[in-house]
């Protein structure tokens, strides 16, 4: 019996390599920094950036479009921090 739960563990192991997949993204969009949150609403994707930003993408035509800049903040110590 312990035989048998060994051979199939490595007959599992082997069929699990050989049917990976590699995904490859359907499409790709350049924002103004790197994104830290996201939000589908509508059609539309709400994507904020650690540059300040809150940019909106419409998923019909993949297009930016609107860009919303948000004003930095003064932190403790007296320097200007865009929002995140």
């Amino acid at each position: 019996m312990k035989i048998f739960n060994k051979v199939l563990l490595i007959v599992i192991a082997l069929l699990n390599f050989t049917v990976a997949v590699e995904l490859k993204p359907e499409k790709q969009m350049k924002l103004s920094g790197g994104i830290l949150d996201f939000v589908y609403y509508n059609g539309k994707i709400f994507a904020s950036t650690e540059k300040g930003t809150v940019e909106v993408i419409d998923l019909k035509t993949w297009k930016l479009e609107k860009k919303v800049e948000l004003p930095k903040f003064q932190d403790f110590m007296g320097g200007y921090q865009p929002p995140k």
